[in-house]
């Protein structure tokens, strides 16, 4: 059986109490989610539901059951005490990278080369005035400050930032577990940011003139730790190039830069105007900038 080769090379099974098969050392919990067919505005409202929904009111009009309803509020508690319960009984055997004090918060990670991009989305939610008086769907998402544990981090240093804020985030460290606030607002999330190294400065390389137009133009932007050395990881890059009369180029966009370098490749049009040339590089992480001026010569 499947199952019991993966126990036994080391594997965590778990199961509800429905499970027959012999597992050794499953862990099996007894949660009841029957409880949740009593969701609904008529349940709560009345302590009757029907007992098969169609699309004839004739039909949901003979079939009434009475039965207990259940709140979302108290649907929700329900979850969150069955989550506690996983949570204690597996904790110990999983090591949780990272882990928040408030269940209505979602985390992700995504990694590259040792920088990580910490996602917190916000789930918190209340009722509201349309719907609020069935309470049977909590709809209105509400703010909070939630706090996040960072378990482990193989580096020296941690350096946080605040993606959309672009600002640092202060954190404590204790026993070796990193501990940091996350405001989240209503709808919506952050980006946390996690480096080993300070985030300093941008450069821009590049030729000072272009003088053959239809030849690529090679463009450097630069992203350096406080050690002038080249961050690691994929950093999120703003770069726009400005025409002499303050137009837009079509290069304007957003762009990874990988490992610490991007390299773009400008090619300068016939119909291009020939003067000084602007290219913005905005690094968006902590939101420096650096400008950096070309001329483009006449046919």
């Amino acid at each position: 059986m499947p199952c019991v080769d993966f126990r036994r090379r080391g594997g965590l099974v778990i199961s509800d109490q429905y499970l027959r098969a012999e597992i050794p050392e499953v862990i099996k919990f007894n949660f009841d989610f029957t409880y949740r067919n009593n969701i609904s505005a008529n349940a709560i409202l009345e302590n009757v539901d029907h007992e098969v929904m169609s699309d004839h009111i004739e039909d949901r009009e003979k079939k009434l059951r009475e039965i207990k309803g259940v709140t979302a509020l108290d649907d929700q508690r329900i979850m969150e005490s069955y989550a506690a319960q996983l949570k204690a009984s597996i904790g110990s055997r999983i090591n949780k990278e990272i882990d928040c004090d408030n269940a209505t918060v979602l985390l992700n990670v995504l990694e590259n080369n040792g920088v990580k991009y910490l996602f917190v989305i916000n789930d918190k939610r209340c009722y509201d005035q349309r719907l609020g008086r069935f309470k049977a769907i909590l709809e209105k998402a509400v703010p909070q400050t939630v706090g996040v544990s960072l378990n482990q981090w193989p580096h020296e240093k941690l350096f946080l930032y605040d993606l959309l804020e672009k600002k640092e985030i202060l954190y404590t460290k204790d026993s070796g577990i990193y501990k940091f606030d996350v405001e989240l607002s209503g709808i919506g999330g952050k980006i946390v940011v996690m480096l080993n190294e300070k985030l300093n400065n941008i450069e821009i390389l590049a030729p000072n003139k272009v003088t053959r137009r239809g030849n690529p133009y090679r463009i450097d932007i630069l992203i350096k730790d406080d050690k002038d050395k080249l961050l690691t990881g994929v950093q999120p890059v703003k770069v726009n190039i400005i025409d002499p009369q303050g137009n837009l180029s079509e290069y304007n966009d957003y762009y990874a830069a990988q490992s610490g370098r991007l390299s773009l490749y400008f090619t300068a049009g016939i119909n291009d105007i020939a003067g000084d040339w602007t290219i913005e590089a905005e690094e968006l992480i902590r939101g420096k900038t650096q400008k950096f001026r070309f001329r483009l010569e006449g046919l």
